[in-house]
């Protein structure tokens, strides 16, 4: 098949560190089933959707917020689809069904995928129309796990010396701009329709990180203090502010920080991941780690109902600092096993062997769509990089930049602005740069743990974050 007629699959990234790896996976995949895969950060793709080909958008979410967006990507003559990076929801409840999933974006969708039949179910009971464009297919991100933990078992002898991964997830109160930015961030995900009564029970979650918050951190440098002989690695949230979690480390040469780059090696390499409330944990488990949470005895019951249940029931449950430690002792030596609970309803078909499982469920789906040839050409080079929406939005969010100095200096907008100082750095958190030899490297790595012959795939790049994957021309 020549690739000019080969249907086109777009995946805009959001969070590099987090998503990459599974969806190169699956961009493998779907070359090999002859897709053309143009792959990058969002805001390479986005603002280039309306003269890219005509094909099928695979978004990391529809939350209400994105309405509009998704709006732009229908009149463009693309196919939404969507599988939620975050797996499982990040709150509980109708709030945190409503926070990813509308019934005005569930509508504007043509397929839509999920990990397990938890994560389904919890949206069917408040959007039952979703079996009707929906299917349980895992996630390539899953399938990125399962690679490496075959690799793993294969190739990597433990040291002597024991690891404890500590992910931190406390982004309302140690948010890297400011408290505002994430209750703003929220809201906007939200969208405009979200009641008084959704934003009060979703912020409820602020108030929980902001109760555990200093709590955890004195578990942190207790864990510090009495733990010299274990190489201790931090990993905070990407929206998270680094400089606290940067001084507590301060001094201790046995202590990292690990501020990029994927998580999953590391939990690997680990033999107790602490958390608080994280989905990291499921990772975890399914490495077989000890995984202890640190959740106060005395929380309202407004606020325990905030608790991801399965982050939970996947841990060791510490009431204070001095249960943690116990814990984490017998964790070391040995002493706590997994906990058990069932993986294959959180995430479909977890117990097979084939690596690219979730993949090619979903590119099964796909299928089904039968995307004819596009009647626009792929744009040019200075179609890409100087087209009218790009330059306005770069225009935009410089302006926004100035803005939020002169205000910060000034006061002039009373603070309305003073956040968008550090938009620029912030975005960095999340994406920075991909030049092509890193994603080479990374597709090589998979493409080898595949089996593929990767002579037969071409990567193509138009901008250091956005890529073409492809089978080559015969």
């Amino acid at each position: 098949m020549n690739s000019t007629t080969k249907p086109y699959l777009y995946i805009p990234i959001e969070i590099y560190r987090r998503e990459l790896n599974g969806m190169l996976l699956f961009a493998l995949n779907a070359s090999q089933k002859g897709w053309n895969v143009v792959i990058g950060g969002k805001r390479f793709i986005l603002p280039n959707l309306h003269q890219f080909p005509e094909g099928v958008v695979l978004l990391k979410s529809i939350v209400p917020g994105e309405l509009e967006l998704q709006e732009k990507i229908l009149s463009y003559g693309h196919k939404i689809t969507s599988i939620d990076a975050e797996g499982l929801l990040p709150s509980n409840g109708k709030s945190g069904v409503e926070l990813r999933y509308s019934e005005e974006t569930i509508k504007k969708s043509h397929q839509l995928f999920f990990w397990g039949r938890e994560q389904f179910n919890q949206v069917k009971e408040y959007f039952p129309l979703i079996e009707e464009n929906s299917f349980i297919t895992g996630s390539p991100i899953f399938d990125y796990w399962r690679l490496l933990k075959r690799n793993f078992e294969k190739t990597v002898e433990k040291t002597k010396q024991k690891t404890i991964l500590i992910a931190t997830s406390f982004p309302y109160p140690n948010h890297f701009i400011d408290r505002k930015m994430s209750y703003d961030s929220v809201r906007a995900a939200s969208g405009k329709n979200a009641t008084d009564e959704h934003l009060n029970e979703i912020f409820l979650d602020g108030k929980l990180q902001d109760l555990v918050y200093p709590l955890f951190k004195n578990l942190v440098k207790e864990v510090i203090k009495n733990y010299p002989q274990c190489k201790i690695i931090l990993r905070p949230h990407p929206s998270e502010n680094q400089e606290v979690w940067k001084n507590m480390a301060k001094g201790y040469e046995n202590v990292e920080m690990s501020l990029s780059g994927e998580i999953s090696p590391l939990l690997l390499e680990s033999d107790v991941l602490i958390h608080f409330n994280s989905t990291t944990s499921i990772e975890a488990f399914y490495f077989g780690k000890s995984i202890i949470t640190l959740i106060p005895e005395d929380l309202p019951q407004e606020l325990l109902s905030r608790l991801n249940p399965h982050a939970k029931q996947a841990s060791s449950v510490a009431h204070d600092t001095k249960q943690a430690l116990e814990f984490l002792e017998n964790a070391l030596q040995g002493k706590i096993n997994p906990s058990s609970f069932d993986l294959e309803n959180i995430i479909i078909d977890s117990s097979k062997e084939n690596i690219s499982q979730s993949s090619l469920n979903i590119l099964n789906q796909l299928d089904s769509l039968k995307i004819q040839p596009p009647s626009r050409p792929f744009p040019n080079w200075f179609k890409l990089n100087f087209s009218i929406d790009i330059i306005l939005n770069k225009l935009k969010l410089r302006c926004l930049w100035i803005l939020g100095w002169i205000d910060d200096f000034t006061f002039l907008f009373k603070g309305k602005y003073k956040p968008n100082k550090n938009y620029y750095a912030y975005g960095k958190t999340k994406q920075g740069r991909l030049p092509k030899e890193e994603v080479k490297q990374r597709t090589h790595f998979i493409a080898q743990s595949l089996s593929l012959d990767i002579n037969s795939i071409q990567i193509k790049k138009f901008k250091d974050g956005l890529f073409l994957i492809n089978q080559k021309d015969v």
